[in-house]
């Protein structure tokens, strides 16, 4: 994933295909490992009881973290268009520049189309060399997070079923199916008693 999202910093200005399908494939290939690869380490490492509590965690963790980057990511693209104010009214004239201004910029994509060649040119170049910072940002995030898988410890997977032990059996009592069952009130009006239901689904019916 590091290489792939480091590759993008390497995009020319002008569209090419060449470098940007191998690109994007890099980036699939090493973001999609990183879906079911950390979930698998968290369920090894983790109690089997607890597997169900850590994977819903690790799913809450993960969405935090995204919604963190993208919100991350597009402040740096706001600052970085927001300093080529200048440039863009420059080259635009101040009431064109404004659509390409920090928060507006990104809803002004379609705009880009609409505008001579000249000014294409001006605004694409903003956009690139803006969205050039946020690459090298998401790399350098992205190589952090793969130095530090360096001081993961080895675990292997095991090949023995454990079955989880939860209720009565967790506290350490095996239910008897000779003494063991469900005891519900019967009777109505001046009838009262009490029926025992056995696990062997035999009704044992005591009245008073």
């Amino acid at each position: 994933m590091t290489l792939g999202i480091g590759l993008m910093i390497g995009l020319d200005l002008d569209l090419n295909w060449s470098k940007l399908i191998p690109f994007q494939i890099v980036s699939g290939i090493g973001v999609g490992m990183n879906f079911e690869g950390p979930l698998l380490a968290v369920q090894t490492v983790v109690p089997h009881k607890d597997v169900a509590a850590a994977t819903t965690a690790m799913s809450f963790v993960r969405t935090i973290a995204t919604a963190i980057s993208v919100v991350i990511g597009g402040v740096l693209f706001q600052n970085e268009m927001k300093g080529k104010k200048q440039t863009l009214v420059d080259g635009l004239g101040p009431q064109l520049a404004r659509f390409f201004d920090g928060a507006t910029a990104s809803a002004s994509v379609d705009l880009v189309k609409t505008l001579p060649p000249e000014q294409q040119l001006i605004v694409r170049r903003a956009f690139f060399y803006s969205l050039d910072k946020m690459w090298i940002m998401y790399t350098a995030f992205s190589g952090v997070g793969l130095l530090l898988g360096f001081f993961i410890r080895a675990q292997h997977l095991s090949k023995e079923h454990e079955a989880a032990e939860l209720g009565i059996r967790k506290n350490g009592h095996t239910p008897n199916s000779t003494t063991d069952g469900v005891v519900a009130s019967t009777g109505t009006g001046e009838e009262h008693g009490m029926e025992r239901i056995s696990p062997d689904r035999e009704v044992l019916r005591l009245r008073d």
